[in-house]
């Protein structure tokens, strides 16, 4: 299945990256988050470096790898953050 997505960057992630916001055009069986993942960290060092504790949210919700994507879905990488 070919979708087209919105891969949203946030915090050192999106300065590492040098983007905040990119579309990406795969071509997944399943769509799952898991599998736009791999794609992804396979083409962004940076995702791959931290893709063990991003949090992935689709649309504004927080989801598990195995959410089925669609087409125009917004998938928001967040890396975690600390502070005081």
């Amino acid at each position: 299945m070919t979708l087209t997505i919105q891969v949203l960057a946030f915090a050192q992630l999106a300065d590492e990256l040098g983007w905040r916001r990119q579309a990406v055009t795969l071509d997944l069986d399943p769509p799952t988050v898991r599998a736009a993942l791999d794609v992804v960290a396979g083409d962004h060092a940076a995702v791959a470096a931290m893709r063990e504790h991003l949090a992935v949210a689709v649309n504004d919700r927080y989801v598990t790898s195995d959410h089925e994507l669609t087409d125009g879905d917004e998938v928001a990488l967040i890396p975690p953050v600390s502070g005081g």
